[in-house]
């Protein structure tokens, strides 16, 4: 997304973050994109989950509206790249069995991001039921799927 914030917090963490590279911006609108690729410092830009390149990207990080997640998520999975989606995961708990679902036919990771998960007065006892079955799936599988505000490294 190319909303403040994803362009002043979670794009500057992704900069300062070892071993992460912001290679580009994803927007559905084409300008847009360019414009805050160029803010950020991102070398590409791009218009939809579908056109990126996947040859510049292992991962992205879906800072977009909630009803959004789902889609984004499916897609980019089935495309081969790692997810981080903001919270909440999804709307349903059926569009998070469908994110699951992509994730382990990818064999890529889905994490689901807060990124205020331990700063006070914020903690982990307020958890939609849609993410409560997440974190409990992320404990039985072998990891491809992260439980929430784990960090999101490549293995």
């Amino acid at each position: 997304g190319t909303g403040d914030f994803a362009l002043e917090w979670i794009a500057p963490a992704l900069t300062r973050a070892e071993g992460s590279t912001l290679a580009a911006v994803i927007s559905r609108d084409a300008s847009r994109a360019a414009a805050a690729a160029a803010r950020v410092g991102a070398a590409h830009a791009f218009t939809s989950i579908e056109s990126a390149d996947t040859g510049l990207i292992d991962g992205v990080v879906l800072v977009t509206p909630n009803s959004a997640h789902a889609a984004g998520a499916i897609a980019a999975l089935r495309r081969g790249l790692h997810v981080i989606v903001e919270k909440p995961m999804a709307h349903s708990v059926a569009e998070c069995e469908q994110m699951i679902a992509a994730a382990d036919a990818s064999g890529r990771m889905l994490a689901v991001a807060h990124c205020m998960e331990w700063a006070p007065p914020r903690g982990c006892s307020a958890r939609t039921p849609c993410e409560r079955r997440h974190r409990q799936r992320a404990q039985r599988t072998d990891r491809r799927i992260l439980p929430c505000g784990t960090r999101f490294t490549s293995p």
